[in-house]
């Protein structure tokens, strides 16, 4: 029997072992699949996230862009060129969507606070001119009304004498008028901004010396000498039409205030791209203190004579106006009793 099994015997070495490797290969597949399901949870979150985002932002993102596109426009318009702005707007790139609507409300607070005091401004100088105007429109008429009536009421007893005397006062109150009036519309045109300088070569030398053919009559009634003072001609590039009208405002107003017996001189300087022209008078002078204000509107002299009816006050703000235009600026020199200098520049002819 002894040859006959009786069952068998395993015996495993290291059986120990391989039952840790086998938990160990059990618990790590798990983890993995554990991994793997927290990866896919997580970016369904996130792309799930990302899209309620989207959703959700979209208006606030189409707001941001409609404020910015506003902000944008009204920067270009007035041509803002502010260094801390452009920062703000170079930071804001960086930025949410938060951060921009924050800097574009700011940045539309300001423009409005701009526009808010410039609308003040506006007021205040229309207010300013209608009263300037008022004033300057009643005297004449007051003064013509009067003196009709006087011709009406009285033109039994008024020779002839007086009767032209009083018809000249009316006569000279409405030229007045007139030329006010003129003077008001030409210079609303000028600042409604519509009107674009017609640019055109042309002889600044020959147009100085029509300028001073119109008033030879007027100066010499006055005993003044009224020369131009030029070397050579030169071409410039404007609106000879405006560039005339200029001219005749700075004679008129050097003649209105040059005594008798004095000089104006308008003169012609070149240089390489530029010529200047110069009105110089000898007349009364201004004071340092007013220069900085005879370019605006109604403005007189505190030492101008109250009975003065001949200015406006309105000549040397045309010339300011026409100027600009022309991208040009004037400088004023004066000197009490002394006289007065007007210069203006001009590009040369390309």
């Amino acid at each position: 029997q002894y040859n006959q099994i009786a069952g068998y015997i395993y015996a495993v070495i290291g059986g120990q072992a391989h039952q840790n490797l086998s938990d160990q290969a059990t618990q790590s597949s798990s983890f993995q699949f554990s991994a793997i399901a927290f990866i896919c949870v997580t970016l369904a979150a996130v792309l799930l996230g990302g899209i309620s985002f989207f959703v959700i932002t979209k208006r606030l993102r189409k707001l941001r862009w409609q404020v910015e596109q506003f902000s944008l426009s009204h920067a270009q318009e007035n041509k803002v060129t502010n260094h801390a702005d452009n920062n703000d707007a170079i930071n804001v790139i960086k930025g949410d969507e938060i951060d921009e609507l924050n800097l574009a409300f700011k940045q539309m607070a300001e423009q409005i606070d701009h526009q808010f005091e410039a609308i003040q401004q506006i007021d205040e100088t229309r207010r300013e001119l209608i009263a300037n105007v008022s004033h300057d429109l009643r005297t004449p008429l007051a003064s013509m009304q009067g003196y009709i009536e006087t011709l009406i009421v009285k033109s039994d007893s008024l020779n002839p004498e007086q009767q032209k005397h009083y018809l000249d006062i009316a006569h000279r109150h409405s030229r007045r008028l007139s030329r006010l009036v003129s003077e008001l519309f030409e210079l609303a045109k000028l600042e409604s901004k519509s009107l674009e300088p017609n640019m055109e070569p042309f002889s600044l030398l020959e147009l100085m010396h029509d300028s001073v053919q119109e008033f030879g009559l007027r100066a010499k009634e006055k005993n003044i000498a009224l020369k131009v003072n030029a070397d050579k001609d030169c071409h410039v590039t404007a609106d000879i039409a405006l560039i005339h009208r200029v001219l005749q405002n700075l004679i008129d107003n050097a003649l209105h205030h040059t005594p008798e017996r004095g000089q104006i001189e308008i003169k012609l300087v070149r240089s390489k791209h530029h010529a200047s022209v110069e009105v110089i008078d000898t007349g009364r002078g201004i004071q340092t203190h007013e220069i900085p204000f005879i370019f605006d509107r109604f403005y007189r002299s505190k030492q101008q004579d109250p009975s003065d009816e001949i200015g406006t006050g309105l000549g040397l703000a045309i010339v300011k106006r026409i100027l600009d235009l022309h991208k040009c600026s004037i400088d004023v020199k004066s000197r009490l009793n002394e006289g007065t200098s007007f210069m203006f520049e001009l590009p040369k002819q390309a």
